[in-house]
C-alpha cells in the first residue's frame, strides 16, 4: 500500500465516521422528541 493510498483510505473513513455520527445524533433527537 503506498503512503496516498493509505491517506486517501484515512480520508473515507473519516467520511464514513462522520456519516455514522450524523446517523447517531439525528436518531438520538428523533428519540428525545419523543
Amino acid at each position: 500500500v503506498t503512503s496516498q493510498e493509505s491517506a486517501e483510505h484515512q480520508e473515507v473513513r473519516k467520511e464514513e465516521g462522520k456519516k455514522a455520527i450524523d446517523k447517531g445524533l439525528k436518531l438520538k433527537k428523533r428519540v428525545q422528541k419523543h
